[in-house]
């Protein structure tokens, strides 16, 4: 596999953090929403002649604007996780959720989310996202309940997230926390 090259963009005053791995003119760019990071794109895939966005999460809301606004420079898109809402749909969607859905309680205002990570160690934070979001039920709190309470913490980690992977995610949240990472796609 080539050698990922780590970057730094300013993109209208927002410092991004890029991974550019292979050469040449073939592009796909991969977004990803929240809890994931570069690390989950790490695996080679080979490039279209066209730009060809994959997003999941949040990442997935930008690759539908890209698309939109560019569909000349695309070949294809491929999203996992949100589905497409035409303008001011995603507000109506949001309305949809239960009481207590892990998205409904992250955009909350500046707090609670973080009080709710802060009481426990980063790496237990990643670690429960991945257990929790790797079950076939909704990740949903009861009133007086937190999301991160619903995670038994004897559940193992699921098959395709290794302690190395843990361990990944856990060093670069221990270098820039998660408040960020919750005010961009939640706030």
């Amino acid at each position: 596999m080539d050698k990922v090259q780590h970057k730094y963009v300013d993109a209208t005053g927002l410092k991004l953090h890029i991974e550019e791995t292979g050469t040449g003119h073939k592009v796909v760019n991969f977004l990803h929403g929240f809890p994931e990071i570069w690390y989950s794109w790490r695996y080679k895939m080979i490039a279209p002649v066209n730009a060809f966005v994959v997003g999941k999460d949040f990442g997935a809301l930008t690759a539908y604007q890209f698309a939109i606004l560019h569909p000349e420079s695309m070949q294809g898109i491929v999203t996992c996780g949100i589905p497409y809402c035409p303008p001011g749909g995603f507000e109506q969607l949001i309305s949809l959720l239960p009481e207590g859905f892990y998205i409904a309680r992250w955009m909350e205002p500046v707090g609670r989310a973080e009080a709710e990570f802060g009481r426990l160690a980063i790496k237990n934070v990643v670690r429960n996202i991945y257990v929790l979001f790797s079950k076939s039920e909704l990740p949903i709190a009861e009133e007086g309940k937190e999301v991160m309470d619903l995670v038994d913490e004897s559940h193992p980690l699921p098959s395709w997230f290794s302690e190395e992977d843990l361990s990944a995610y856990a060093t670069l949240y221990e270098k820039s926390g998660f408040r960020t990472a919750l005010q961009v796609p939640y706030r």
